[in-house]
């Protein structure tokens, strides 16, 4: 599982999260092939190496990216990166868990291809009943007319008050919540 963020909008944003997404499938594809499990850290600095190489030699970009990459295998996540802070509901506990460890840890993508994002490598586990947050800064940094930020601490109630929900549920009544934040301040 990966989930990033590209730095600014237009063309040349898209084309760096397409190099991203090639040089992400291409690289679990050859991974695969070879019977060969790429450790999440191990993949960050490959996609890196292609982001940094085609964005700033072949096109002329300036562009660089948040990334996290996630590889599960019964309920145990390895994790590298830097994008957001993910939210872990603990069904047993019925709290929320910040996984601290998908922030900050490393360079963003796209800055230099000598990262090594091993520092950023963490695990977790999930049991049943237990749900995970990944979000782009676009649900916490949406702004109210008074230029709030609805913020983590917001996000982190709705998953704590809306755990019951299924997926598709919970997802637009986060996406609800953001957009009265925005529209009525």
């Amino acid at each position: 599982i990966g989930i990033g963020d590209v730095s600014g909008h237009g063309l040349s944003a898209g084309i760096t999260a397409l190099i991203q997404q090639a040089a992400f499938q291409s690289s679990v594809f050859t991974s695969l092939s070879l019977g060969k499990l790429v450790q999440p850290y191990e993949l960050y600095n490959i996609v890196n190496k292609v982001l940094c190489r085609l964005n700033s030699e072949r096109i002329g970009s300036d562009k660089f990216m948040t990334q996290n990459y996630f590889y599960e295998k019964d309920g145990n996540f390895l994790f590298a990166g830097a994008h957001e802070i993910a939210l872990l509901y603990d069904n047993k506990e019925e709290k929320i868990i910040e996984l601290t460890g998908c922030s900050k840890e490393t360079a963003f993508m796209g800055l230099s291809s000598h990262i090594d994002s091993k520092t950023s490598s963490g695990t977790f586990r999930m049991e049943e009943g237990d749900i995970l947050v990944l979000y782009t800064d676009g649900i916490i940094e949406a702004k109210d007319h008074f230029s709030s930020q609805f913020g983590l601490t917001n996000l982190s109630h709705i998953l704590l008050t809306h755990y019951r929900l299924n997926a598709a549920e919970l997802i637009k009544k986060i996406l609800s919540k953001v957009h009265a934040h925005a529209i009525e301040g």
